[in-house]
């Protein structure tokens, strides 16, 4: 029990010995130059933070649109015009293919395709972002479920792909594609 105990924390300091080892030799010298690897300062885990954050507050913005309410349309346009451009490319890819222009746009084709569900809620599930100079792109995946009127339940299973670009009112989609992966209907509840 002895010899194990002292195997194991042998191997844990070797462990722990080599990664520190890695991190301080992170910084190499190629041809003078520093080169860093794995480079990552607290601003790119932010910006990551933020733009994540968009395709959350966009969850929201669209359930809040879909309750149809004067109050909860509202507060999904003012969530829309925060997170998008004001000239914001925004599609659908599959059968019935949506298009908007602007934020505004995209809450009238949003409001007429939720209005009529008793409830929905847009799950984001994994999120991927690569930066590229001051921009990013984005990819979210996403669970949508809409509740019928007799009890039915749409589920919508897709992929956001988004490009984003640091404006003044910080990161903002400017390009957004919405490709459905999977769905269908997934229950049905008699009332």
């Amino acid at each position: 029990m002895l010899k194990r105990y002292l195997v194991l924390m042998f191997v844990g300091t070797f462990l722990l010995s080599a990664t520190a080892t890695a991190t301080a030799t992170a910084t190499a010298t190629a041809k003078g130059a520093e080169v860093k690897l794995n480079r990552v300062t607290s601003e790119d885990v932010a910006d990551r933070v933020e733009i994540e954050n968009l395709r959350r507050l966009y969850a929201k913005a669209t359930d809040a649109i879909g309750r149809a309410s004067p109050d909860s349309i509202a507060e999904g346009r003012e969530i829309y015009e925060r997170i998008f451009t004001p000239d914001v490319g925004i599609r659908t890819v599959g059968e019935s293919p949506l298009t908007a222009a602007s934020p505004a746009e995209w809450v009238d084709v949003v409001l007429k395709a939720l209005k009529d569900y008793e409830g929905t809620q847009h799950l984001i599930g994994t999120q991927l972002v690569e930066f590229r100079g001051a921009e990013a792109v984005m990819q979210s995946y996403v669970n949508a479920w809409h509740q019928n009127e007799d009890g039915s339940t749409f589920v919508f299973i897709g992929t956001y792909h988004d490009k984003v670009r640091q404006t003044e009112k910080g990161w903002q989609i400017y390009d957004m594609t919405l490709t459905q992966e999977a769905g269908g209907m997934l229950q049905v509840n008699e009332r």
